[in-house]
């Protein structure tokens, strides 16, 4: 079969020949090759020689070289090959995971960690609920620890369902997550006792919780794998009664602190009676003062009679004493006593005052001036002193009243 350089364009007419007489160049074999069988044909064969298989499917061999990575996808045993790599794969992630995962050693180590986190978590619950341990202050940091311990027992668990028993050890895989659902559920109820103790509901919650610590120390006692007892160190079910204790202990304070605010208030209210009480009693001994200078400085000015005189004076001293008999009447709390008790020595001088005047007015009236006249005098010393002890009764007054009302 003649050859053609592709360089030149002339006949080569000698077949074995590599390279061009005419122009030196490296002659390519013309042809193309089977894609069924890979068999190499003349250029101008329309069917391969070997296999039958038509041109239209096939490749010039002069391009085979750029195409060979086309040309491997076609191959008949590509997609036996890539079974073949896939299986190879998939086998080497299933040993990897059974043999990191599964394998009995790593397994066991499931539950050394589970007993390690349930271990902690009832140290930490009974440890700080004994009776006198928890306080205002350490109970907030108390619910943080115990919902931390709370979050990996869930954690332990959630690893223990999502995984496979290992052959071997059901029982143990189950009984396990029953014990740690159980103690997450203990350390619930001990995070909602810290939370309101004096929740009425925790009464039938706390009864309920005797059995249920009660399996926790059963279980634990019954699981056992190699390397791992699962018997927890603490004793958990004395935990019910520390939690009631804490309980009984927080309500008797609320009991306390109900009793010490009601008797706040009460005394409150006394007080304030008491204070509205003798408000309404100085309105009226101020309104008696005001009424007797106004009659005092009308006689001065001459225009009163006898008869009116002795009139204003009886009433003076009736409006003095009606005052008195109201201040005599007001309960007086604690700490208040003084303040009633100075009240009414300045309505008692102020009484005698009028009684003083009304003497020396009779005196007056009969002639004897100069002993009027020294009445006078003495009932002016005891104006001046009532008048005085008024005024520091005011201040006083005004002062326990508003030390005392913003109890």
């Amino acid at each position: 079969m003649e050859k053609k350089c592709q360089n030149c364009g002339k006949i080569i007419l000698d077949t074995e020949s590599k390279f061009c007489p005419y122009c030196g160049s490296k002659i390519e074999a013309a042809g193309w090759q089977c894609t069924n069988c890979l068999a190499m044909n003349d250029g101008e064969a329309s069917f391969c020689k070997k296999c039958g298989n038509p041109k239209a499917g096939g490749r010039n061999s002069q391009n085979a070289g750029n195409s060979d990575s086309l040309s491997f996808t076609k191959h008949k045993y590509f997609k036996h090959i890539v079974i073949t790599v896939v299986l190879l794969i998939v086998t080497a992630c299933g040993s990897y995971y059974y043999f990191n995962n599964m394998n009995e050693g790593t397994y066991l180590k499931l539950y050394s960690e589970a007993y390690h986190t349930l271990n902690e978590a009832n140290s930490v619950v009974i440890s700080n609920t004994r009776q006198g341990v928890i306080t205002v202050d350490s109970a907030g940091e108390l619910k943080n620890r115990l919902q931390n311990e709370k979050d990996e027992i869930d954690s332990e668990a959630k690893e223990f369902t999502s995984r496979k028993p290992f052959q071997g050890y059901t029982a143990q895989h189950e009984a396990v997550i029953e014990l740690l659902q159980k103690e997450s559920n203990v350390l619930g109820l001990a995070i909602q006792v810290l939370n309101n103790p004096l929740d009425d509901g925790l009464d039938a919650l706390l009864e309920e919780a005797k059995e249920t610590v009660q399996q926790i120390k059963d279980l634990s006692s019954q699981i056992s794998v190699p390397s791992t007892v699962m018997t927890l160190d603490d004793d958990i079910t004395v935990l019910p009664a520390q939690l009631k204790a804490y309980v009984v202990e927080e309500r008797k304070k609320e009991e306390e602190r109900k009793r010490i605010e009601a008797e706040r208030q009460a005394r409150l209210k006394e007080l304030n009676d008491f204070f509205s009480e003798m408000d309404a009693a100085i309105d009226q001994y101020n309104n008696a003062k005001s009424n007797l200078g106004g009659m005092m400085e009308s006689d001065r000015n001459g225009g009163m009679i006898w008869a009116d005189y002795f009139r204003v004076l009886n009433q003076a001293k009736s409006d003095r004493e009606a005052v008195r008999y109201k201040v005599r009447n007001i309960k007086a709390p604690q700490g208040t006593e003084e303040l009633k008790r100075d009240f009414l020595e300045v309505l008692d001088d102020s009484i005698r005052y009028c009684d003083v005047m009304k003497i020396g007015a009779n005196l007056a009236f009969n002639h004897y001036y100069v002993s009027s006249r020294q009445k006078k005098n003495e009932a002016d010393g005891i104006d001046k002193r009532v008048q005085s002890e008024y005024g520091d009764f005011i201040d006083k007054y005004n002062s326990c009243k508003g030390e005392m009302l913003v109890q």
